[in-house]
Order: structure tokens, then sequence, then C-alpha cells
């Protein structure tokens, strides 16, 4: 399904409001003891359908060194200049431990300024598994501006 989803998202770079971005998943922090993967190198696909949502897919590797996966859409809330604060939302498959994979929906606040976007995801629980709290960077090509020169 989520190569359907970004198949989809390369199609739609032809619309007339057509900002589109590669994303290069990157690195993560987590406040935590516990030895994470923090080098959650990935890459997806951003679109903006309109000034304020857009929509994006992508994967990583996760906190457990596996191939997570993402389809979400976003919304702009304040906008100044290259900075924006934003609201993500979407599902992701992902593990939620060493070794248990499952397929979560999520809604998180996020900032992007100038080609970076930071993802914020607060500590939490899910049954009985506890995530820290985690900040997530992400650095975006602009393909629109590669082909405007």
């Amino acid at each position: 399904m989520i190569k359907h989803v970004i198949i989809f998202l390369l199609i739609c770079t032809t619309t007339l409001y057509a900002e589109t971005s590669i994303v290069i998943n990157g690195l993560s922090w987590h406040d935590s003891d516990i030895d994470f993967n923090e080098k959650n190198y990935g890459l997806g696909l951003e679109k903006d359908l309109n000034e304020k949502v857009f929509i994006y897919g992508g994967f990583f590797k996760d906190s457990f060194n596996e191939t997570a996966k993402y389809v979400g859409t976003g919304y702009k809330i304040l906008t100044k200049g290259e900075f924006s604060f934003n609201v993500v939302a979407g599902i992701t498959h992902k593990n939620i431990n060493w070794n248990q994979e499952k397929l979560f929906p999520y809604m998180l606040p996020s900032i992007s300024f100038y080609n970076f976007n930071l993802v914020v995801l607060s500590e939490g629980q899910y049954k009985d598994y506890e995530w820290p709290t985690t900040l997530f960077l992400q650095y975006k090509l602009n393909i629109n501006d590669v082909y405007r020169r």
C-alpha cells in the first residue's frame, strides 16, 4: 500500500501548485538511556497541495533499526517567512519494541524551517510499551527549484 501512495504522490507533481520535495530522513534524539537507533536514514516525498495543506509519504530506519513506513497529511497552522508551525496526521507501520510491528495512526506537531522539518513525538504509552520524547529531523530538497534552474 505504501508503494501505491508514493506513486500517487509522484503523479500529483503535475498539478498547478506543485511544490514537491524529496525528503531525506536523517537523525533523531530520544530522551532515554536506552540505546535507540538515532541514524534514521530513509527517503520520502512531500507535496504541497496549496499554501496550507501538504501530503507526504516515505520510509526510514526506526528507533529499533527496522524499516518504518509512513503516509499522511499536514496543515500549516502558522507561517512566517521560511518558518511554519504544523500539525501532521497519518499512519505508520513500524516496530513498537525490539520484535513487534504495528500499524499506528498519529497526530503530531512539527516545525518547518528553511529546508528542514522537525517532528516532535512526546513521551507516551501503548498498552505495555512506553516510548520517550523523541525529536526527528528531515531535510527537504525542493525538486521544483531544480527544474527552475
